[in-house]
């Protein structure tokens, strides 16, 4: 017999039994509804953090949102709520259990309680700013939760990696992608103003590729920021809102397009036809200022294609510096 630092179920075996758990712990809860027609998923961290965990309706016609978080909130946690020995973040009602951090259930709502007993804290608002997709206080009503039709299945994934984005899946500044091995991250960076790919593990965040080096972007913080895939043509689309700023790519993948964007543990991002595997765009035919392996620099006599490295102001800023590296083409006559 054994017990867990955090989510221990008092069994001292691998089996679950009952509904008791030892905070902190990430809960994925799952509700199946047959008789209204509806289900409902999301992923609370009411009960404390102790590791990343996503929640995603798999097999359906319609495409439902994933909800959860990929990123290690132990890394954010105040020094207050750290599990003792590391490995978890205790919700604030278990540290300080006042109505000022703890919500009555609604078993404890006696006659003449107001209903509304629950509210954000100031700890929950912090985590929020983190991974906005989390449930961070009992009876949240908001987008954190995923209502779907009913039927279909469900993925619960644990320490996700989030290297893909799918149609209907979308990148934001709090989720960005990761590649499958750890090595690079594609996000918003500088405000928001660009959106690059960076080594994952550089302290200074020293980027390899940059989408938009030279057009810094202009949003409203109010809404939304994301990249995603454009479902009329399978461009790569940043939206601010209801408003495209920026197409990427430049295909036509035609309607209702089956294509996905991986970011590759080469450091190369990948939009690729799923029906015959074929890729439609990738970051290393349009090199900023550094050369990976695996990159070309030169120019395709036939497509006329050019690989083309160019210098930048400054790592935070990189609008096109003064200096290019290319391969020129020598015009032959006979």
């Amino acid at each position: 017999h054994w017990s867990c630092a955090t989510g221990d179920c008092g069994t001292g075996e691998m089996e679950y039994y009952g509904d008791s758990f030892k905070p902190p712990i990430t809960i994925a809860e799952i509700n199946i509804t047959p008789e209204w027609g509806q289900d409902s998923y999301y992923v609370s961290i009411v009960n404390g953090f102790n590791l990343p965990m996503t929640v995603e309706s798999t097999d359906r016609q319609v495409l439902y949102p994933k909800v959860g978080c990929v990123n290690d909130l132990n890394l954010q946690c105040p020094w207050n709520l750290l599990l003792e020995g590391g490995g978890g973040c205790k919700s604030a009602c278990q540290v300080y259990p006042s109505p000022g951090y703890c919500c009555k259930s609604m078993t404890e709502i006696l006659p003449g309680d107001i209903p509304v007993t629950c509210y954000p804290t100031s700890y929950g608002q912090l985590f929020h700013l983190v991974c906005p997709k989390y449930v961070t206080y009992e009876y949240e009503n908001s987008d954190s939760m995923v209502i779907t039709d009913g039927g279909g299945n469900y993925t619960v994934r644990f320490c996700d990696t989030f290297s893909t984005i799918k149609l209907g899946g979308q990148l934001t500044y709090t989720n960005p992608l990761v590649s499958l091995g750890g090595n690079f991250t594609l996000g918003f960076f500088a405000n928001s103003s660009y959106l690059g790919i960076w080594y994952a593990k550089d302290s200074e965040s020293r980027k390899v590729w940059v989408a938009n080096p030279n057009n810094p972007m202009e949003f409203n913080p109010d809404d939304d920021l994301a990249l995603s895939i454009d479902p009329n043509t399978g461009n790569l689309i940043i939206t601010n809102g209801s408003r495209t700023l920026m197409t990427i790519t430049n295909i036509n993948a035609g309607p209702n397009p089956n294509v996905t964007a991986t970011l590759e543990d080469n450091g190369n991002f990948r939009l690729i036809n799923e029906n015959d595997k074929r890729v439609l765009w990738q970051t290393f035919d349009h090199p900023t200022n550094v050369l990976l392996p695996g990159m070309k620099l030169g120019y395709d006599i036939t497509t006329g294609q050019t690989w083309t490295l160019t210098s930048r102001l400054s790592n935070e800023i990189p609008h096109a510096g003064a200096f290019s590296l290319s391969w020129e083409p020598i015009n032959e006559t006979s």
